[in-house]
């Protein structure tokens, strides 16, 4: 079985609306979401500043410079 995923943005109603109505005919099945999946921004920031913080140290570990 060849499984895919496809993610689609509709621009409207009726764009939306012919989508589903595709998919129904084709018998597909498909799952409808109006979520927008986004990192909390304080996650966001402590991962930034663990990552700066490691190639700091493996600058000084190999003797690079870091500005």
């Amino acid at each position: 079985m060849i499984m895919e995923t496809f993610i689609v943005y509709p621009e409207n109603k009726a764009q939306a609306n012919a989508i589903k109505a595709i998919l129904k005919a084709l018998n597909v099945s498909f799952q409808k979401t109006t979520e927008h999946r986004t990192y909390d921004e304080d996650f966001v920031k402590k991962i930034k500043k663990m990552h700066v913080k490691k190639i700091k140290l493996l600058c000084f570990m190999f003797g690079c410079c870091v500005s």
